[in-house]
């Protein structure tokens, strides 16, 4: 069983949550680590488009761990290109310059997952530059391709003589790739456990990172928490989710570790910076051809005034451990869990009726103060509404329907 370097985790029924740690690391007994050993390093999002400088300094107090490592791995959040192109999409665009490729590989950065909402936001001439300078500075890029069958090819790093496969999915927003299109690989159950299942029958260990979940939000919505935990019975050792920006709990299941949410590792932003945007944590993790040894957490901080990352000062690392432990204890059942997404859902219900019926800011007003707006849709008509997007074969016929208005 699992436990951390202090005393021994506490079960629930939520898959093993560890609600009991008294430390930042969880050790693995029972895995044997008589011969080939090594560390990856995984990092979180990483997007540079807003740093007021740039350079390998930027990871500051990260820097030693990731040059240390056997394999260090980040979240690239943004295409590395000068192309203006703008394909339909909703939200911030993100690239940064081509010279980011070079300046991650000084920081110690071997390989770069992509499967993300960004990856093409400059289209596919910005993600050809990206697999450019990415292939020029020596980073390997995986979960994004110049086809769906290329995003879902796994990188494997030789770490210490493990066999370490990386491979990456994402949630469907913009950029999915198709047989045809450039993209990235989409978090699809049936496909993405057989690119697990491969990847285990080729590697000693496979790292997933996830980029799903909820923005702003530290916990997985069930149903994420359940393709996870498929995603360790079909072979993945690590599975690290990204995407919610700020950082999430952490659960040990069986012989593997799933980490519900990085943060930013190198994220900067330009004003009213949301709450918990720059904290996160990295992870620095052994492996040997038997499986996970160790997984320690690196808590750091993002500084703008010096743009630069920081380890915490020990006043607040134990804040920060503390945190994480009542975060985990939120997450400690599944009814819990079912609750803290309800809750967390009603929050969003003014933006989410927004989008979907459309409404403008009066409306907005209205349907703030507890008014239905009825002239866009009557009450009686929701249920409709709701088995639309609820049932699998309405939900796909309204996407292709969709897409075909965006495109024209």
């Amino acid at each position: 069983m699992p436990e951390s370097i202090h005393k021994q985790r506490s079960t629930s029924d939520f898959g093993g949550f560890a609600h009991e740690w008294a430390g930042l690391e969880v050790r693995m007994t029972g895995v044997h680590t008589e011969g080939p050993s090594g560390t990856v390093f995984v990092g979180g999002d990483v997007c540079p488009r807003f740093s007021t400088r740039m350079g390998p300094g930027v990871f500051g107090d990260l820097a030693g761990a990731m040059q240390d490592a056997g394999a260090t791995v980040v979240n690239l959040e943004c295409p590395l290109t000068s192309s203006e192109c703008a394909p339909p999409k909703e939200g911030v665009r993100l690239t940064a310059s081509t010279d980011w490729a070079l300046a991650l590989r000084q920081a110690g950065v071997d390989a770069v997952g992509m499967a993300n909402n960004h990856a093409m936001d400059a289209g596919a001439e910005g993600l050809r530059d990206t697999l450019g300078a990415c292939q020029v500075a020596g980073i390997q890029v995986f979960g994004a391709g110049t086809s769906i069958a290329r995003a879902r090819e796994p990188v494997i790093k030789g770490v210490g003589g493990v066999r370490v496969a990386l491979l990456a999915v994402a949630e469907h927003e913009f950029g999915i790739a198709t047989e045809d299109d450039p993209g990235v690989a989409p978090m699809r159950e049936s496909s993405s456990m057989d690119s697990v299942v491969s990847a285990k029958a080729n590697a000693d260990i496979v790292v997933l990172l996830v980029h799903g979940g909820a923005e702003q939000y530290p916990l997985p919505r069930p149903s994420l928490r359940e393709t996870c935990h498929l995603f360790v019975q079909a072979g993945a050792d690590l599975v690290v989710c990204q995407h919610s920006h700020v950082v999430g709990a952490v659960e040990v299941l069986d012989r593997a570790v799933i980490v519900y949410g990085t943060g930013n590792c190198f994220f900067p932003y330009l004003d009213d910076t949301p709450l918990g945007w720059n904290d996160s944590y990295s992870l620095s993790v052994d492996v040997s051809a038997d499986g996970l040894v160790a997984v320690r957490l690196l808590p750091c901080r993002f500084v703008p005034s010096e743009n630069r990352v920081r380890r915490l000062a020990d006043e607040d690392m134990e804040l920060f451990r503390q945190g994480l432990l009542a975060l985990n204890a939120r997450a400690g059942s599944v009814e819990k869990l079912r609750s803290e997404w309800s809750d967390f859902s009603a929050s969003r219900r003014l933006n989410l009726l927004t989008e979907l019926l459309g409404l403008r800011r009066p409306e907005r007003a209205l349907v703030a103060r507890g008014i239905w707006p009825w002239w866009r849709m009557p009450r009686d008509r929701v249920p409709a509404l709701l088995n639309v997007v609820r049932c699998e074969s309405h939900r796909e016929s309204l996407i292709e329907v969709l897409s075909e208005e965006i495109e024209g």
